[in-house]
């Protein structure tokens, strides 16, 4: 039996579709990622399953909706035993495919951002850990845990990952047993500052228009969200391209380290993002919780998304719909392990794409997203978008309208269309929600969540509302329910 082939999960942070030069954007300098996405099949519509990162990065381990697994905003409390928080292991008790591949044979090794909660533990069938502790923190002298034992990063933290990367493959390199190495960089996310990243890099920038980052009226949802207004946007955008341009320097070495190790044809290798990102896009700067209420703009929900292996997978660029919630069962069939991650799950395998000569399908495919109290629905033509209460819902024509410039959600000719999706979305939701882990029925607004849904032992509600957001210049308290 031919040996199960190596995979490697590069997954970037708040990276947009719209900056890779394979979508046609000349000024973000991404060369080494580009090369992939020609070596590979680059799924141009892959959709998260929400637009923000623990949600996000939750389903894409688990093929769970969040209403499922109950990560439902950003991990805010419960990352370490530290400063008066306690550690949550927010996915206890479900599976994730690292749990099947480690069950499987592979070794499995995190490196990089995690931002499910109980960061200092390893989990998930991951026996080689090095983590973040939070979300996000400095590009320079950043707080680790290996294995549970904290240390501070000796350098840049982008390069700090590649290379404790570079040395984990050289360290499998003539080892039997496969392995599977999760690469997490926490670019492009913030800080943006200047002096969080290397001078070299950044002053590639110095000369750039930016002409590929709409200036736009401010968005009337944006909210005062500690990035904008607070931040110069002309340094916000060249540190936004300045760490990404240093992670695609640095996912070009861990790649070229592999081939000279001989590995890159026994290697499957993966390459997306947790959630998109809007940096002047529609005027918002920021996430799905960059407005409010939180938006679906495809700037916030469509993500890069690669698979390359040579000599198995035939290059090409797919314009297929595919979710992060079709990933798990799609790489488990790929690998040709036949075990699943949990029952009643909305993922399909899309590995006749994959492997397939074209984007030909046997079922209508339309992709699903939420983030509390927002729900998307996208198929081949139309996105729908419900907000609970009395938030507005949008109607967006993405054949006619790609850039969802005009909402037809009032156009009375558009009216059965609207409703007719609406029902088609209520009806999949029901499907798959568990009613304990029910987005819609929690205060999710953005603020990040501080306790399981469904834990007994919290000393209050599970999500924080201590900050007042700031849209439109008044305050605003939610939705009437």
């Amino acid at each position: 039996m031919d040996k199960q082939p190596n995979v490697i999960m590069i997954l970037a942070d708040d990276m947009g579709f719209w900056s890779l030069g394979t979508r046609g954007n000349q000024e973000v300098q991404t060369p080494h990622i580009d090369a992939l996405a020609r070596s590979g099949v680059d799924f141009v519509n892959c959709y998260c399953v929400s637009p923000v990162c623990s949600p996000a990065r939750a389903s894409l381990l688990t093929g769970r909706i969040p209403s499922q697994h109950g990560v439902l905003d950003w991990i805010r409390q419960g990352s370490e035993d530290k400063n008066g928080d306690r550690s949550v292991e927010y996915l206890q008790g479900m599976l994730g495919f690292s749990d099947v591949l480690h069950d499987n044979g592979y070794d499995c090794a995190l490196i990089g951002k995690w931002h499910l909660g109980d960061s200092a533990r390893p989990q998930k069938g991951f026996t080689h850990w090095i983590t973040m502790p939070k979300g996000s923190d400095s590009y320079y002298g950043a707080r680790m845990y290996r294995n549970g034992v904290e240390e501070i990063v000796p350098g840049y933290l982008t390069d700090f990952l590649a290379d404790e990367a570079t040395h984990y493959l050289e360290t499998r390199a003539e080892e039997d047993r496969p392995f599977f190495l999760s690469l997490n960089f926490s670019a492009p996310h913030r800080p943006w500052h200047k002096s969080q990243h290397p001078r070299e890099v950044w002053s590639q920038y110095d000369d750039c228009e930016f002409s590929t980052f709409p200036r736009l009226p401010r968005h009337p949802d944006q909210i005062n969200n500690g990035v904008y207004p607070q931040e110069d946007v002309n340094e916000m955008i060249q540190g936004y391209c300045t760490s990404l341009t240093a992670a695609d320097a640095a996912i070009g070495r861990v790649l070229a380290r592999l081939e000279d190790l001989g590995l890159t044809e026994d290697t499957l290798v993966i390459f997306t993002s947790d959630n998109g990102m809007s940096l002047g896009h529609h005027g918002i700067y920021g996430k799905g919780n960059a407005t409010y209420p939180q938006n679906m703009y495809d700037q916030a929900v469509r993500v890069p998304f690669i698979m390359a292996q040579p000599g198995k997978i035939t290059p090409r660029a797919s314009t297929a719909l595919v979710s992060h919630y079709d990933f798990c069962p799609t790489l488990l069939e790929y690998l040709g392990i036949d075990a699943k991650v949990g029952d009643n799950l909305p993922g399909r395998s899309f590995l006749p794409i994959l492997t397939g000569p074209d984007d030909t399908q046997d079922r209508d495919v339309v992709v699903f997203d939420e983030y509390g109290p927002v729900r998307m629905l996208r198929d081949s033509r139309w996105k729908f978008i419900w907000r609970v209460g009395d938030w507005p819902n949008e109607l967006y024509d993405m054949t006619e309208d790609p850039d969802e410039l005009n909402d037809l959600i009032h156009s009375p000719e558009h009216a059965n269309i609207a409703a007719e999706l609406e029902q088609r979305m209520v009806a999949w939701f029901e499907q798959y929600v568990d009613p304990a882990r029910d987005g819609t029925k929690q205060p999710v607004f953005g603020r990040g969540q501080i306790a399981r849904v469904d834990a007994n032992d919290t000393d209050g509600a599970p999500f924080a509302d201590d900050w007042f957001y700031q849209s439109s210049g008044g305050e605003d308290s939610g939705p009437t329910l």
